[in-house]
């Protein structure tokens, strides 16, 4: 099911969507809705899907166990798998998923 909606949804968004789909697609994962790409699900690529509901998932198997989360100032959220290891945007720090109150 979310498949198709995700298709009909790279559809109905043209260009944009169906680049970022191509882009996602290279690195070897699928846009899909946040929540169909949780922990132990897929983890975050980095290109966009051209909607903010929407991420660049990829296999659990791109990355190590998801044991680690992003800590900004005011923020702790899931990391990027880019190229095998975990990244955090700039600002924020990779540190064990167990130190971040979620």
């Amino acid at each position: 099911m979310t498949m198709l909606v995700t298709l009909a949804w790279l559809v109905a968004c043209g260009g944009d969507a169906k680049e970022s789909a191509a882009a996602c697609g290279d690195v070897g994962g699928t846009c899909t809705a946040v929540g169909s790409c949780g922990v132990g699900a897929g983890v975050l690529g980095a290109p966009s899907c051209g909607a903010p509901h929407m991420v660049c998932c990829l296999p659990v198997t791109a990355c190590p166990t998801e044991d680690v989360a992003c800590q900004g100032e005011s923020y702790c959220g899931r990391p990027t798998c880019d190229e095998g290891a975990f990244v955090c945007d700039d600002g924020m720090n990779l540190v064990p998923a167990d130190s971040c109150a979620r």
